[in-house]
């Protein structure tokens, strides 16, 4: 979710950050990007709130939605979960044992 703070919504900085993603409404949907927008405030803010609810980005200037995306698709990559198998594999006679440790992605959104 991104939450967009502004004095109007006739500012200029509101006026060109949505501007900005009017021209990148694929890549908004893609990420399924909430955007909200509060009035009334004392200057222009945007902040990215992850889906742990934490701040990831808080800026007070218009961002290009190239450096939002980035960091959208970066969060979105750690996220991935990953599976840990243990493999062990025994020679046939039992005097050595050798132990790994495989680390699987899942791939996809």
């Amino acid at each position: 979710m991104l939450i967009i703070d502004t004095p109007s919504m006739q500012s200029a900085p509101y006026l060109q950050q949505i501007s900005a993603f009017d021209a990148a409404a694929a890549g908004l949907k893609e990420r399924d990007l909430q955007v909200i927008t509060q009035t009334s405030a004392p200057a222009f803010r945007a902040r990215l709130v992850g889906k742990d609810g934490g701040v990831k980005l808080d800026r007070d200037a218009p961002m290009t939605t190239d450096a939002l995306f980035a960091l959208i698709d970066a969060l979105a990559e750690t996220r991935k979960p990953t599976m840990r198998i243990a493999i062990s594999r025994s020679h046939s006679l039992g005097k050595s044992t050798k132990d790994a440790t495989l680390v699987v992605r899942a791939d996809g959104p």
